[in-house]
């Protein structure tokens, strides 16, 4: 019952007084502990381990052979065994592949439960189905897949980033230079066609009206050539548009193996119903 209870124990221990002799079920299974030399004591220790219980239990791939065994513990825990056949069991183990295994085990040379697992299943149904991020969609290097994916990725998009910026840079200097040599010719036309028409009436003008309209000119010019440049800027920021990080992809997982496996049968004697 201790080794039923406790699976994860190996060794048992029973302490009565030593005036008590010990008693059945417990005699023949417990064997006394023997005192050091220089200890006096009112109980007596008996102790029992597992394996002279239990027995040795062995897991192992399943044979043929183990048909006979197996297959009273399998008809007694499953009320429709009949329906599989006679020799149902005999045929899953002989038909064990890459994909289908059956385990035993075994205890003092002897088949006492089977356990029928499976790869052959559709794992992408399953990933569609479940959240199985937890457990890396039950395949083989997911964190490790996920983890280069995401620092290729952030790697990718500052290269990008990068030359859009560039980009960026070097349309804005196109525009402002072009914006101000067509400023420029403009305001030369506009200077060699005054030239013409003012040079009679500058001469009747004072020095400092001379430059007062000079200085007006050239506040005319920085404000015409600032208004161009702000248009041609915007043309240019639309033109090249905004910079779009791409979605980080996802993890290929039909790339990856199948970490997982379904159990399709299994039966246990009683006896080792928690070890």
């Amino acid at each position: 019952m201790a080794f039923n209870t406790f699976p994860q124990v190996e060794h048992v221990l029973l302490f009565v007084p030593i005036n008590i002799p010990l008693f059945k079920p417990l005699l023949g299974n417990f064997e006394p502990l023997v005192l050091q030399a220089d200890v006096k004591a009112n109980y007596g220790c008996y102790h029992v381990k597992l394996k002279e219980v239990v027995g040795e239990v062995v897991v192992r791939l399943a044979m043929v052979e183990d048909h006979d065994d197996l297959m009273p513990i399998f008809k007694a825990q499953n009320e429709d065994a009949d329906a599989y056949g006679e020799f149902f069991l005999a045929q899953m183990i002989q038909s064990q592949d890459d994909t289908n295994k059956a385990l035993v085990v075994e205890l003092n040379g002897k088949a006492v439960g089977i356990l029928g697992v499976t790869g052959d299943m559709s794992l992408a149904a399953l990933q569609e189905a479940f959240e199985l991020e937890t457990y890396d969609y039950l395949v083989q290097g997911y964190e490790e897949a996920a983890v280069k994916l995401h620092e290729d990725h952030v790697a990718r998009e500052k290269m990008r980033r990068e030359e859009h910026e560039r980009q960026v840079r070097e349309m804005l200097e196109e525009a402002r230079r072009a914006a101000r040599e067509e400023v420029e010719e403009e305001y030369s036309q506009m200077m060699d066609e005054r030239a013409d028409k003012q040079a009679e009436e500058d001469a009747d003008k004072t020095e400092e009206e001379l430059e007062a309209e000079e200085k007006e000119r050239e506040e005319m010019f920085e404000q015409e050539l600032a208004h161009r440049v702000a248009i041609a800027e915007e043309e240019a920021l639309m033109e090249i548009g905004e910079f779009l990080e791409h979605p980080e992809p996802s993890v290929d997982l039909e790339s990856l193996s199948s970490n997982a496996v379904c159990i399709t049968l299994f039966c246990l004697d009683p006896r080792l119903d928690s070890q």
